[in-house]
């Protein structure tokens, strides 16, 4: 079994590890820990989920095709028109006193659950997916 390589073969640079207990020449996207073909920094989807119930604790759930693990995921608000990132950043209101919009998201292989709690106050939630492993 090959865990690895890194060549020079006609004019293309290829540098590719699998996992521990994978052949690098038959593993899948899932198995591999480097692969020069797919840049895991890459954004492979981003939105907005509203949030509709503004009153009333409830989840978005954002589906998406299987990457085959699981992505990582930033998330952030938008609480009175204003975009909080990071998401722990503290916001002002009107009586002087500070206010956390918080937010808990729920990243799996073909979702993101975005969860909102009662009374938040906040409008929704922005995310990114990015095709990096986790």
């Amino acid at each position: 079994m090959r865990r690895g390589f890194i060549s020079f073969d006609n004019g293309q640079f290829r540098f590719r590890f699998a996992r521990q207990g994978f052949d690098v020449d038959t593993a899948t996207a899932a198995q591999m820990a480097i692969d020069e073909r797919v840049f895991y920094g890459q954004l492979y989807m981003a939105g907005f989920a509203a949030n509709n119930q503004p009153n009333v604790s409830h989840s978005v759930v954002v589906n998406f095709p299987s990457l085959g693990f699981v992505p990582l995921c930033i998330c952030f608000t938008r609480y009175a028109g204003k975009i909080i990132y990071p998401a722990h950043d503290k916001y002002l209101v009107g009586n002087g006193t500070f206010y956390y919009p918080s937010i808990v998201y729920v990243p799996a292989a073909t979702s993101l659950t975005l969860a909102f709690g009662e009374q938040s106050g906040v409008e929704g939630i922005y995310y990114l997916v990015f095709r990096r492993r986790a």
